[in-house]
């Protein structure tokens, strides 16, 4: 925050806000004081008393008719109770000048009253417009604050699903190496270490290099390959995606769909091809694999992961991305275009 917006807004200097704002409106009238003449009590009881009386109408409106009824969206009640207010203040005004300067010729309590009316209008017109623009103001800002809040809560929320999910895929993946006895159960067990290693403290980040990202699911493939023999991986990253950072995470649930539904039962050979392009202002990932048969203990969580990752697009990248999915008979594949 600015220093004149911290002057504007913050509690702490309500008393110079309010002490600048009288003497900005009065200052042509604390200028008569100067000049005063003892002889002419008047003048300053006058002075004395249209202050008084403009500070009791401003803060009565102010604190008192803005939140009783115009907060409240009660406008007809709180211009009438303004208005009010403001026919009994010129009303004290024009009999105290009736009382000073009525036995004058040129003396007419109409134009009094309606000059009077108009003076005070000028200054609560000013009061309340920077009433009301300090509430929208503070109102944008608590509102910000809870979407801001919601969002990451709900990130968090998401991204923390994630974990538990990716978990139960790699120790199933396990499960299945050790009841074939495979020799590369050991270091499969290493490496899913070294994975959780990667879950635990740079997806905890809000956003990670694009490299690290793509490093931590080339050895998830990796640990899928140790595992099935006819699985072939490819992918290309076309562009530096060193100097890009994203939400951690993002694309593990497309490789999880890929690696998943890949999976044959004939001992043919099993594909996933992965592209990442990446340009100026836009990430392209595009993932492809060939349809095999789903494990029957899968079909029951089907569809999370994929539920899980349009969410997050959703709220990271509102109306900034685009996701498409294509299920043909033999191949599934997926498109996502995000714009930076």
């Amino acid at each position: 925050m600015n220093v004149f917006k911290k002057i504007i807004f913050d509690s702490k200097y309500w008393w110079l806000r309010h002490l600048t704002f009288w003497i900005l409106l009065y200052m042509d009238v604390f200028s008569e004081i100067w000049d005063y003449d003892p002889e002419y009590n008047y003048i300053l009881v006058s002075i004395v008393l249209s202050l008084f009386l403009d500070i009791v109408l401003v803060y009565f409106n102010l604190y008192v008719l803005i939140p009783k009824f115009a907060l409240r969206e009660k406008l007809v009640q709180y211009i009438f109770f303004t208005i009010l207010s403001l026919i009994f203040v010129c009303g004290i005004n024009t009999y105290e000048d009736f009382y000073f300067y009525g036995n004058e010729e040129d003396y007419h309590p109409v134009w009094t009253f309606y000059y009077s009316f108009l003076a005070t209008v000028g200054i609560l017109a000013p009061a309340i417009a920077i009433k009301i623009s300090k509430y929208f103001y503070e109102e944008s800002i608590r509102i910000s604050d809870i979407e801001t809040y919601g969002l990451k809560s709900e990130l968090n929320y998401l991204k923390q699903q994630i974990n538990p999910h990716f978990l139960f895929n790699s120790l199933n993946n396990i499960y299945i190496m050790s009841r074939e006895k495979s020799v590369h159960t050991p270091d499969t067990i290493l490496q899913l270490s070294d994975l959780m290693r990667y879950q635990t403290y740079e997806a905890a980040k809000d956003k990670v290099l694009l490299s690290k990202e793509i490093e931590f699911l080339d050895n998830y493939l990796k640990l899928e390959q140790l595992r099935r023999d006819n699985l072939t991986v490819n992918y290309d990253v076309n562009g530096n995606p060193a100097r890009l950072l994203i939400e951690p995470l993002l694309f593990l649930p497309f490789i999880e769909n890929a690696c998943k539904y890949s999976s044959k039962t004939d001992g043919s050979k099993e594909e996933i091809h992965m592209i990442w392009s990446i340009s100026d202002n836009q990430l392209q990932f595009n993932i492809e694999n060939e349809k095999g048969v789903s494990r029957p203990n899968d079909k029951e969580h089907s569809g999370f992961g994929l539920d899980n990752v349009r969410k997050r697009l959703e709220l990271l990248y509102p109306e900034k991305h685009k996701l498409s999915i294509t299920d043909k008979q033999t191949v599934f594949s997926v498109d996502l275009i995000i714009e930076l």
